[in-house]
């Protein structure tokens, strides 16, 4: 059993039946609890509560047949939730039916919660045909400005960059994020999607303090990068944190940008429920991940709190962000970042927000543009990206706005066909 963080479990067992759980707290109060099935047969079971510690005991999973194989005390449940809590991935032996579970610290009975549970259907899912998509093998890198990028490079005709979000202070996000997308817009564009500076496989600066620049330096990063390239007029799409240097790049280069596609990026929208956009990003940086670093289960835990759906979610990728996570290049600019609270909470981006916004607000965005949002974004930004529609349309902006119903932070994965139709109708409307 994977124990994480010091939470002990006493169990024992594994069999491959299906567990569904469905928690009922029975006596203690103060306790709130919620679960998860996985494809796989496992299942997920959160459990918060005042009172939780790293040494809590979780007793009755093995008289009940239940293999409990992976725990992670936890310091904070939830975005907004700060109650101490366990989150576990379990399976069940012997065709368990059901058990109680009870959370202890030394002989106090802190929390107890009924499971339920019932057999594996037995039929399993196939695996997704996306998974064929953007093979390693296939990576290719170039030097930008002495950085070594890696990226992915299919199909003839317009040129469509996809640029990724997230920051160098966490793993998750890379080129492969395009993976669901990339095969099928490939089929009407050379599609490239590159590693950011600092992400995925691409190199570090050479002095890691120019990360002091970081949010310049991503953008000088993506406009040399389309020079190395030699390409002459690209159609941008940038997602969250890339929604900042491809905007900057439209703004600084229109006649570089042919047009422009922003997904879920408060990075240049109006605030909009930031405390919640804080909570949300400051959960994920402090107490996603156990101490000692990313595990395949936190890992996978962090890709649901970005979806709605959760059809996005694979082992290949998990396992790659694993990998990502475990190079030494990674490790070095995490720690730079959290060392130096380099976020878009930072002073240095406060103040270039304002500028761009100020640039926005008068017009000066020439290049047609789709923002693109979804409904159930964690953040909570949706009104965000309807009061970007609405200003830029007032600048005079040529804009076009589209929402993805029954979607979080992510709508490009959770509807990959769909996304891909918009993009394609509005990008070669604009040639």
């Amino acid at each position: 059993m994977h124990n994480r963080n010091g939470f002990a479990v006493r169990c024992s067992c594994w069999l491959a039946v299906f567990i569904v759980f469905a928690p009922a707290w029975t006596a203690a109060a103060g306790c709130s609890s919620s679960a998860e099935q996985f494809p796989s047969g496992d299942h997920a079971l959160l459990l918060c509560g005042e009172g939780i510690e790293s040494e809590s005991v979780i007793e009755g999973a093995k008289k009940a047949g239940i293999e409990i194989h992976y725990s992670q005390f936890l310091r904070r449940c939830e975005p907004g939730n700060r109650e101490p809590g366990v989150y576990m991935v379990a399976k069940a032996v012997n065709q368990a039916t059901s058990a109680m579970l009870e959370i202890l610290n030394g002989e106090e009975i802190l929390c107890e919660v009924a499971v339920e549970l019932a057999a594996k259907p037995a039929n399993g899912s196939s695996a997704p045909g996306f998974l064929a998509a953007m093979p390693e093998a296939e990576a290719r890198f170039v030097d930008v400005n002495g950085i070594r990028t890696r990226y992915f490079d299919k199909g003839t005709g317009p040129v469509l960059l996809l640029v990724h979000g997230g920051q160098p202070s966490a793993a998750d996000f890379n080129a492969w994020e395009w993976q669901q997308n990339f095969d099928g817009l490939a089929k009407n564009f050379r599609v490239i999607a590159l590693d950011r500076i600092g992400q995925g496989y691409t190199g570090n600066p050479v002095d890691l303090d120019d990360y002091h620049n970081y949010y310049p330096l991503v953008v000088e990063h993506l406009v040399a990068f389309i020079r190395a390239m030699g390409l002459e007029r690209v159609h941008l799409v940038g997602h969250s944190q890339g929604g900042w240097p491809v905007t900057r790049t439209a703004l600084d280069y229109p006649d570089l940008v042919a047009s422009l596609v922003i997904v879920d990026s408060t990075m240049v929208a109006p605030a909009s429920n930031a405390a919640n956009a804080v909570r949300f990003y400051i959960w994920h940086q402090n107490d996603l991940h156990p101490a000692d670093g990313e595990t395949h289960e936190s890992i996978r835990r962090g890709m649901q709190s970005f979806s709605y759906t959760n059809n996005n979610i694979t082992d290949q990728r998990i396992e790659r962000i694993l990998a990502i996570s475990r190079t030494e290049k990674y490790k070095q600019a995490s720690d730079w970042f959290n060392a130096n609270r380099m976020s878009p909470a930072h002073p240095s981006f406060r103040a270039l927000k304002k500028q761009i916004w100020d640039e926005l607000n008068s017009g000066a965005l020439e290049v047609p543009t789709l923002i693109v949002w979804g409904r159930n974004d964690p953040e909570g930004s949706f009104d965000a990206g309807v009061g970007f529609y609405e200003a830029l349309e007032a600048a005079g902006t040529d804009v076009t706005f589209r929402p993805f119903d029954n979607s979080g932070h992510v709508p490009y994965m959770e509807y990959p066909d769909e996304f891909n139709s918009v993009v394609t109708g509005f990008a070669s409307a604009h040639p």
